[in-house]
Parts: C-alpha cells; structure tokens; sequence
C-alpha cells in the first residue's frame, strides 16, 4: 500500500471518528426535541434504553466526509465506483431514516435493501 494511500486512510479515520463523536453527541441532544426516542420494546429494538431516532444522520454524514476526503485525494479507483457507492449508501441511509420515523415491517425493510443492492 503506497504511503500516500496510508496517509489518506488514517486522515480520514481520524477526521471522521472526530466527526461521528461531535455529532452523534449534538444529534442525542436534538434528537429528544425534534425526533423524538426510540423505546425498547423487547422483541425488535433490543436497546438497554431510549435511543434518540436520528442518529443515522451523524454517522452518514461523517461517511460522506470521508468519500469527499477520498475523491479529493484521489484515492478512489474511479469516479464512477465512487458515485456508485454514493448512491447506494444514500439510498440505503433514506431507508433507515423513513424506518426511523414510521417502523417498517421487517420483510419490507429487508426487501428495500436487496433492492437497493
């Protein structure tokens, strides 16, 4: 692996492990105002308490970060591959999200992502 690779690699990681620990401690706090917890209920949501529903959007903005520290540096094979992943993650985190706010069943949500693969 090429130094220039390494060095991307663990730029990234740092920047966006800084980034996911800022903004999943930002999203717990709006979290409980504007969407709401989400409550164990013992038979899906296995969580030991109350969970904030949006916390998705802190980790897939911190993955955007690093697909742009990667595509500025030109450690990505291909603008195409790039894009490709791009989307499929987005559509991916969409999905989550409308599961965050209106629980789908489990075989429509497993379904979704079959597709979107």
């Amino acid at each position: 692996m090429p130094i220039h690779s390494l060095l991307t690699f663990v730029v990234g990681f740092v920047v966006c492990f800084g980034l996911i620990a800022l903004t999943l401690h930002l999203s717990k706090r709006s979290g409980r105002a504007f969407a709401g917890l989400d409550h164990p209920d013992g038979l899906r949501k296995t969580h030991a308490f109350p969970v904030p529903r949006i916390g998705g959007i802190a980790i897939f903005g911190s993955f955007l970060v690093l697909l742009l520290l990667t595509w500025v540096s030109d450690s990505f094979p291909s603008v195409r591959g790039l894009t490709a992943l791009a989307t499929g993650s987005f559509a991916i985190f969409l999905l989550g999200l409308a599961d965050d706010f209106k629980p789908l069943p489990p075989q429509v949500k497993l379904l979704g992502q079959v597709a979107i693969a």
